[in-house]
């Protein structure tokens, strides 16, 4: 199935999915993420802030984890430039001011001490949908795989799913960065050089 096809669907699947049980897959997801972080230790992680309308997984439960039992690891997230469709990082603690963007996204205030790609080690990426290979299906406007190839290599790229991999997504381009994991709530399923 075509991404575009592939988009619309789950799109309204994770729509059917209730509130309560968001939750209690993020919380999954939030077991699994920590399991792999005791054999991946790293310095900075970026998170993406949930938008809450389009039933993302609540990655709140992962930034208040890092916060409270890992201090020594930073913790980043982004600012969208909705001009030239790409995204400012930004370190944020418990004292970093948000604001909502047009999407309901919120996003650190511009004030906010800068982050450069280099210095990340690992990122959680938003998708909807997932395959085999590591391939995602994200929103469809190409801001991660942009901020994706100004990562280090060794950068880990975890995928969160609320579902398991499909078989295969047609149409995937040469700008598409493959995900070295994925996170759903029932397993860590790593690809390529990560295995």
């Amino acid at each position: 199935m075509k991404k575009s096809a592939l988009r619309k669907k789950y799109l309204a699947l994770r729509q059917q999915i209730s509130y309560e049980d968001i939750s209690k897959m993020s919380k999954q997801i939030t077991k699994y993420f920590f399991e792999f972080l005791e054999n991946h230790p790293c310095h900075c992680v970026h998170v993406f802030l949930p938008m809450e309308s389009k039933k993302e997984i609540d990655t709140w439960q992962i930034i208040h984890k890092l916060w409270k039992d890992f201090p020594q690891i930073k913790t980043a997230t982004s600012q969208t430039n909705f001009e030239n469709t790409t995204l400012d990082h930004f370190f944020i603690d418990t004292n970093t001011k948000l604001i909502r963007n047009a999407w309901g996204i919120s996003e650190p205030l511009a004030d906010a001490q800068a982050c450069d790609p280099t210095q990340i080690d690992l990122v959680l990426v938003p998708l909807l949908i997932f395959d085999v290979q590591g391939h995602r299906v994200g929103y469809g406007k190409g801001f991660y795989d942009r901020f994706l190839a100004t990562c280090s290599k060794k950068t880990h790229t975890i995928g969160l799913s609320l579902f398991e991999a499909i078989s295969e997504i047609e149409g995937i381009e040469t700008h598409d960065v493959p995900l070295k994991v994925v996170i759903t709530p029932s397993k860590i399923k790593l690809f390529g050089e990560a295995e």
